[in-house]
């Protein structure tokens, strides 16, 4: 649903759901009931066309990291635009390009990250990777499997 308010074209038949490759528009988001989406959705906010707006988001400052502080650092150090509030996380789309991103040890923000590389142009550098291993123990394995590029020399 939160995908189809972005404009994007959603399929659902059975167990599956499929998305369409649809230009993003920007939309205004009520994250408090989905405040672990939080940092994704930051990420789609900075690939959409015009201001998205993330409110009620203020519980999301006592999470494993300060989430609307490192969502915003995230999205300013690959090149975007946003601007950050008590309670709220405005962000512009541009064009991302990419740069390094401090995860602050929060396992949200490392794979938001590895999604927003994705759309970078250059290089995106992930501080503390190792925390995705608290929700997600295969997601870089799975990312790599689906295209995503990544290398993790430091956990060897």
């Amino acid at each position: 649903d939160i995908r189809r308010r972005f404009g994007a074209e959603v399929f659902a038949e059975g167990g599956n759901v499929t998305v369409a490759n649809a230009p993003l528009k920007a939309c205004e988001i009520d994250v408090s009931n989905t405040p672990d989406l939080f940092p994704v959705l930051a990420v789609l906010g900075a690939q959409a066309e015009g201001k998205t707006v993330l409110y009620n988001a203020s519980s999301l400052r006592l999470k494993e990291s300060d989430r609307i502080k490192a969502s915003y650092e995230m999205i300013k150090s690959l090149g975007g635009t946003a601007n950050e509030y008590p309670d709220r996380l405005e962000i512009t789309g541009t064009k991302l390009k990419g740069g390094t991103v401090n995860s602050y040890g929060d396992h949200r923000i490392v794979m938001s990250a590895a999604i927003a590389a994705a759309f970078c142009d250059e290089e995106t550098d992930v501080i503390g990777v190792e925390a995705a291993g608290k929700s997600y123990p295969g997601f870089f394995e799975h990312y790599s499997a689906l295209g995503g590029k990544v290398t993790l020399e430091e956990m060897r």
